[in-house]
């Protein structure tokens, strides 16, 4: 199976390339991300690293305008190669069930978002700036009759860079604070209806996968949960299943959630208790019956990390009488499960992305 295969999704009969999207969003959301955060804690931008610029009004504009630039002229400039790595990332993580993907792939975006974009995004702005300078200073060379680059060229990139390193270093230790900042927002505000989001949805995927397994037999479960683009329509209704018990599961969630009942939480711990074990099963059956698919080495990882990540859910759940003890698994989670995306992404697009 070929690449294209994993990175192309059809509207009716019309077939577009998912990647491609999401650069477009990723020229939008990440500048304009960075911009509104950059005002949202613009208490945080004092500037105090280096006292002469403290509260200093040109660098209130032009930090996020110089920002805003690095961002959308390098992804524009590598927009093929981010294209491709987001279809080999999907395709390396293809055996990670969609309902792992939808939550772990929230935190990591959070992450990506909040933490990792602020942090990179002084290094993106010189590089940009130096990029700039390289083209402006071999606009009329000709690479055919010669190869070496320009010495002037060099000179003239340093020249560019000059002003956001000089950006870089006013600004980091306030990029420092707002990083936190947004982090301790997030775990405050969002990750407890999160993780409830994503039990809820994992568990009922779950027994759905379960059906599916027991319908097909495990050849053709490997056909229709890893390779979603082949799933049959015999397993349509399934969703359907699906639907209905991530509906209830939440419904309960909801009600357990504002009027602090008992009872229903024991009844959700038992629930997700049952959904963990039916992956456990799914998961060993697959190992020990699917070895004899063609792709299975490269999928066993998956199978492995996907009962990690929603044990790690459910430990997080059992744990809800010691709040230092959940906080401190909900941290670690996000943190292998941001770490894991965000580190595969990088690394596929340093080694293993092409420009075509």
């Amino acid at each position: 199976m070929g690449l294209k295969q994993y990175g192309n999704r059809t509207i009716g009969k019309r077939e577009f390339k998912l990647s491609r999207l999401l650069v477009v969003l990723a020229l939008i959301l990440i500048p304009t991300v960075f911009f509104l955060l950059y005002f949202a804690y613009k208490d945080q931008f004092n500037f105090s690293f280096v006292p002469a610029l403290e509260n200093s009004i040109f660098m209130r504009w032009a930090t996020p305008i110089s920002f805003t630039i690095g961002w959308i002229f390098m992804i524009l400039l590598f927009a093929n190669r981010i294209s491709d790595t987001i279809d080999k990332v999907d395709a390396s993580f293809r055996v990670i069930p969609r309902r792992y993907k939808i939550y772990y792939g929230i935190t990591a975006m959070v992450v990506f978002l909040g933490i990792v974009v602020p942090f990179i995004t002084p290094i993106i702005c010189i590089l940009a700036f130096a990029s700039f300078g390289f083209r402006i200073s071999t606009i009329g060379h000709d690479w055919d009759e010669q190869e070496k680059v320009p010495k002037i060229t060099y000179i003239v990139m340093a020249i560019f860079a000059v002003f956001p390193i000089f950006l870089a270093i006013a600004t980091y230790q306030d990029i420092y604070f707002l990083s936190i900042a947004i982090f301790d927002y997030y775990q405050t505000n969002y990750l407890e209806i999160l993780y409830r989001i994503s039990m809820s949805l994992a568990t009922a995927l779950t027994i759905g996968s379960l059906i599916i397994l027991v319908k097909l037999g495990v050849s053709e479960y490997e056909q229709a949960e890893i390779k979603a683009e082949r799933e049959d329509i015999r397993i349509g209704w399934v969703r359907v299943v699906e639907f209905f018990l991530f509906a209830l599961f939440i419904t309960i969630e909801i009600l357990e959630y504002i009027y602090d009942i008992q009872s229903l939480r024991i009844l959700m711990l038992v629930i997700y208790w049952i959904g963990l074990g039916i992956v456990l099963f799914v998961t060993i059956v697959n190992i020990t019956r699917g070895r004899s698919q063609p792709e299975f080495r490269r999928y066993l990882i998956g199978y492995i990390l996907t009962v990690i990540l929603m044990g790690l859910n459910l430990v997080t759940l059992y744990f809800t009488g010691n709040p230092t003890l959940q906080k401190a698994i909900q941290n670690w989670s996000i943190i292998i499960s941001a770490l894991i995306y965000n580190i595969v992404f990088f690394l596929m697009f340093f080694f293993g992305a092409s420009e075509d």
